[in-house]
């Protein structure tokens, strides 16, 4: 699926995107297409906190660039696609977009890794009229656009938002586990936040008030205090907006405690290195479903029985 739409994004894009009405005021490159190829590019996390889905996310591009060039490429162009390593560092992704964009001159960024690294570098892009199609993150700001700036209209995204994503996911737990007691720990960042939104969105709808909200800094490794105020509080269902390590290390904390409480993952919790690096510690964790699951079934299943 991935492979149709980054053809066929890359097909509209190379035939004029530039004189749609729709894009009238929109400044969009033509650099990084010759009569023989199409510069394309991209930067993921290759050896931070989540190169588990950077390194082989990757892979997976390359497949795909190979299976389009294999079948002639797109208007008999070749594909070329330059990677850059991001570590998950938003400063790094700034100087990795600059590189791709000044130095490379690609004609699009084709699945940047993560909330935080897309957020920081994307108006490079837009700034230099360079396409940023499909992000992996599924953030807010992927697809929502100001149309006072007429160069966001240049970002498309696929994802089921992070928020929706939630609210499905929480309504579902609250259904199947009447829960007196929910709560959330986030990370602090655009991801996290998104998170929060759809967690208190949920809530609302269905006139329930948070027991206890905890946050913490991207890259942290303690959750002890997160943890003990959620267990203080008598919560009987966390949510955990966080990413891997960050789902175990919380897990980890909550069973040396004692505390038997249920846990529901937002969508980038369920992924195969939450259950081969957590083992015993994530037995049980529930999470939202798969990027491509439909909205009302997002919730189904735990990772692990």
């Amino acid at each position: 699926m991935r492979l149709k739409m980054l053809r066929a994004a890359l097909l509209g894009a190379t035939v004029g995107l530039a004189a749609g009405p729709a894009l009238a005021q929109t400044k969009v490159t033509n650099q990084g297409i010759t009569p023989t190829e199409i510069v394309i590019g991209t930067h993921q996390d290759l050896s931070g906190p989540i190169k588990g889905w950077g390194v082989p996310v990757l892979n997976g591009m390359k497949l795909a660039v190979e299976e389009i060039n294999a079948a002639g490429g797109i208007n008999g162009r070749k594909l070329r696609l330059i990677a850059e390593d991001s570590a998950y560092d938003p400063k790094k992704a700034v100087l990795a977009s600059q590189k791709l964009v000044e130095k490379d001159k690609i004609f699009a960024m084709v699945g940047p890794m993560g909330s935080p690294t897309v957020i920081a570098s994307q108006d490079i892009l837009f700034d230099a009229g360079v396409l940023q199609l499909f992000p992996l993150t599924a953030a807010e700001f992927t697809y929502k656009f100001d149309p006072k700036k007429p160069q966001e209209r240049l970002k498309f995204s696929n994802l089921l938002p992070y928020v929706e994503s939630t609210r499905a996911a929480l309504k579902y737990m609250v259904e199947q586990k009447k829960p007196k007691a929910v709560c959330i720990m986030y990370q602090d960042d655009e991801y996290g936040k998104n998170v929060f939104d759809g967690f208190t969105q949920q809530l609302d709808a269905m006139k329930m008030k948070p027991a206890a909200v905890t946050s913490y800094k991207r890259g942290a490794s303690d959750f002890s205090s997160q943890v003990a105020k959620m267990k203080s509080e008598n919560c009987d269902l966390v949510v955990l907006g966080t990413i891997l390590r960050e789902t175990i290390g919380a897990m980890a904390e909550a069973k040396k405690l004692g505390w038997d409480v249920t846990f529901l993952g937002a969508t980038p919790t369920n992924i195969p290195d939450t259950i081969a690096l957590g083992k015993d510690t994530v037995d049980g964790l529930y999470a939202a479903g798969a990027f491509e699951t439909p909205y009302a079934d997002t919730a189904k299943g735990r990772i692990k029985e």
